[in-house]
């Protein structure tokens, strides 16, 4: 099979399962994925709202990479996502991303939050991550490292939380008391 490229001119809501031998590519004002999509690589972008996924029974098979951009929150972390790489994403909200498998994280991901949970290992780069807030990088089976990865502010007035969590059963968000350091001030 060929490539996939959809690009709605309102909302998109996936409701049948997708599947690309080559790269879907998403473009809409706000995209929901409530069934399954598969391809080797991916593209999601919603101009004016977020990227979600339901629950259940909408997996993400991504063999290749994943990048995905919403001026609203990136949230796939439904059941079954299947995604090897995240080559890029930026959310204005939250950027969050669930794979069952193993991860490898090689590019810029940006949001007031950022969560990545793998259920393998969980391998950073070359990863840029920019956060308001804090990053969440949670896998049980352990967290690798490639070439060189970094954390930077989206504002420099607010030093955003990095929080690295290999244990069995760790955060599955970050915790609400988790907020970022605003240098040259006294702990409250």
């Amino acid at each position: 099979m060929g490539s996939l490229r959809l690009d709605a001119g309102g909302p998109l809501d996936v409701t049948g399962t997708l599947v690309s031998g080559g790269e879907l590519a998403l473009a809409a004002d706000r995209i929901g994925l409530l069934a399954p999509a598969s391809a080797s690589q991916a593209l999601l972008v919603a101009r004016a709202g977020d990227v979600t996924q339901a629950t259940s029974g909408a997996g993400l098979s991504v063999a290749g990479g994943l990048e995905a951009y919403a001026s609203g929150a990136v949230a796939l972390e439904g059941a079954g996502n299947q995604v090897a790489r995240l080559t890029g994403g930026s959310a204005e909200g939250g950027f969050a991303l669930a794979t069952s498998g193993p991860l490898t994280v090689r590019g810029d991901v940006a949001g007031e939050t950022v969560v990545l949970r793998a259920g393998g290992v969980l391998t950073l780069d070359g990863a840029t991550f920019t956060a308001g807030r804090a990053v969440l990088i949670a896998a049980p089976a352990g967290i690798a490292a490639g070439t060189g990865s970094r954390l930077e502010a989206r504002d420099p007035a607010r030093l955003p939380v990095l929080i690295l969590d290999s244990r069995v059963a760790g955060l599955a968000a970050i915790p609400d008391f988790v907020a970022a350091d605003l240098p040259g001030q006294a702990a409250s």
